[in-house]
Parts: C-alpha cells; sequence; structure tokens
C-alpha cells in the first residue's frame, strides 16, 4: 500500500505463509510451519474518512470494525485474518494525539488508570 505522504510511506503485506528472510534470494521465503497468529500490528494515519476505510475492507472481504478504547477511536482491520492494521482518520488523529503526543504523555498513566478502573467496574456489573 502506497501511501501517497509527503515521506514516501509504504506498508508492505505478504501473503500470510510468506516470510522476509536475508538469506533468502529476493528476500523472501514460503515457511510451511509459519503460525498464523502474531503478537504484533501497527497503528497509522490515513488521510480517508471512516466511511471509505470500511467500504475499501468490506470490498476487499476484510475484516473491520470501528472501536472505541475511551481514550481514542480507531478502525482495526485484519489482513486474511492474521495481521492487524489499525487505522486513524482525520477524525480520530487529534483525540489519539492528545492521549500519545507529547502533550498527552505527561498524563497517560493517569489516564490508562482511569481506563482500567473503568473497565473492571465494567466487569463486575
Amino acid at each position: 500500500m502506497v501511501c501517497g505522504d509527503s515521506h514516501g510511506s509504504l506498508i508492505e503485506l505478504i501473503p500470510c505463509g510468506h516470510v522476509l528472510d536475508a538469506e533468502a534470494r529476493g528476500g523472501m521465503i514460503h515457511d510451511r510451519e509459519m503460525r498464523p497468529r502474531t503478537g504484533s500490528h501497527v497503528l497509522v494515519s490515513t488521510s480517508m474518512p471512516a466511511e471509505v476505510v470500511l467500504a475499501i475492507a468490506e470490498r476487499e472481504g476484510l475484516r473491520a470494525v470501528s472501536l472505541d478504547t475511551g481514550l481514542f477511536q480507531f478502525i482495526k482491520v485484519w489482513i486474511e485474518e492474521t495481521v492487524l492494521v489499525e487505522l486513524l482518520t482525520p477524525q480520530q488523529l487529534p483525540a489519539y494525539l492528545a492521549a500519545f503526543g507529547p502533550a498527552g504523555l505527561r498524563t497517560l498513566d493517569a489516564k490508562f488508570r482511569d481506563l482500567e478502573f473503568a473497565l473492571a467496574t465494567r466487569a463486575t456489573h
């Protein structure tokens, strides 16, 4: 996915089962024993509104859902049900930056504690 931004950003998603390997010709091999899940993901901003992101995901047959963490909203998109890409639309970006940007870092720990308390309280009721 070429982002078209001023930095020339590029996100490459390769088919499940293929992995990058520094020793392989072309840098990629097929791993027959590759685990289908991963513990990592990426969160990126997009210039597209939520409706467009969700429509593209639906068109491509990808699972996508809009979520609200209590600190910010974002869209989760699953690629081949194995790779998680989280997207922030222009409307969602200000709340994310308020929490995780330079100004938000000073109060981030307290925000996490408040969120944990709210989730624990909700789980017991």
